[in-house]
């Protein structure tokens, strides 16, 4: 027999209560970034994260064919906008919103049969459930900036799998006549596992092997001139930030850490520290740095490894103790 459900009073009383200590984080965060911008006035491309949206409709709109899909595509990754042109990037767009939409309609028609057992409560939880989906996502919504990378999608996402959960329970019972938990549970256990191997190909694929292939070619330039470095300095040629060992680039999934500023200066510093007989260097950033007053000892131009791969000489060996010392 089924445990009947609190009576609407306490059930409203308690989604009442965790609004009220939602919308007063809020608040204090709101209140933390004006202060900020105060103190430490933005530059107007990041002022638009701070900056309270204006059109309303247009914000809902992208909620709907951005960051809902995304999050319902769970564990689908496709490739952004930057690598790809055209027809591509329509398709790519048009399966993201397919797939996304698809399992909308699952969890969708898993609540409604779920939520048959009790009918006279069915409105006031579909109405909770709606209202839950942009107030998980409301950081990202009140402000003007519309951008939805990975990243921000875990809470719309996390709440998108305890819908499936419940979903997969509904389903069970209706389709299969099976206990709604036995069913529940053993669909949840198959997506938990598949979710699990998906993970371990995405971290390895997009973060791991490009890692390890960049930190292997930095390695195996600074290694043999190490001992011969004079003045110290040294000249990096950033890759773009487009060039990558992953199927594609999308935000942080497949970047190369030398294609940013922050990491390509500290990378051979890093490196060369490790090193016996070694001095201290200096790196400058064909492009973005002045010209060092001495000409440098050596230049490494981080973009031949991924657009000349037979000639860029990735040998792992060379400096393979000295990598792995690097590494935390």
């Amino acid at each position: 027999q089924p445990r009947p459900p609190p009576p609407p009073p306490h059930l409203l009383g308690r989604f009442g209560w965790y609004g009220m200590i939602f919308s007063v984080g809020m608040l204090a965060g709101y209140a933390a970034i004006e202060l900020a911008a105060v103190l430490y006035p933005p530059s107007p491309a990041v002022s638009r994260r701070t900056a309270l949206v204006q059109d309303l409709p247009a914000k809902a709109m992208w909620f709907l064919r951005s960051p809902l899909p995304q999050a319902l595509n769970f564990f689908w990754l496709s490739p952004g906008r930057f690598l790809s042109e055209g027809n591509v990037v329509s398709s790519w767009r048009l399966a993201d919103r397919v797939v996304g939409y698809g399992i909308l309609v699952f969890i969708a028609s898993g609540l409604m049969a779920y939520f048959r057992r009790e009918p006279e409560y069915a409105g006031r939880r579909w109405a909770i459930a709606a209202i839950l989906l942009p107030m998980m996502y409301l950081p990202n919504l009140a402000v003007e900036k519309s951008a939805a990378p990975y990243r921000t999608l875990s809470s719309l996402s996390s709440l998108l799998v305890v819908y499936a959960y419940f979903a997969c329970h509904g389903h069970a019972r209706l389709l299969f006549r099976l206990p709604s938990r036995a069913g529940g549970n053993a669909a949840m256990a198959a997506a938990a596992a598949a979710c699990a191997l998906s993970a371990a190909y995405h971290v390895n694929t997009f973060f791991v092997a490009p890692q390890v292939r960049e930190l292997a070619f930095l390695c195996s330039r600074l290694a043999p001139r190490a001992g011969l470095l004079k003045t110290g300095n040294v000249t990096i040629i950033p890759p773009s930030w487009r060039d990558t060992f992953a199927p594609f680039v999308k935000y942080e999934f497949g970047a190369l850490s030398s294609s940013k500023s922050w990491a390509a200066r500290s990378m051979a510093p890093l490196l060369v520290r490790n090193m016996d007989s070694a001095p201290e260097i200096s790196v400058t950033l064909a492009g973005l740095d002045e010209k060092p007053v001495d000409p440098p000892d050596l230049v490494i131009d981080m973009r031949r490894m991924v657009l000349q791969p037979a000639e860029a000489g990735l040998d792992w060996s060379a400096c393979s103790n000295t990598a792995a010392q690097s590494i935390p």
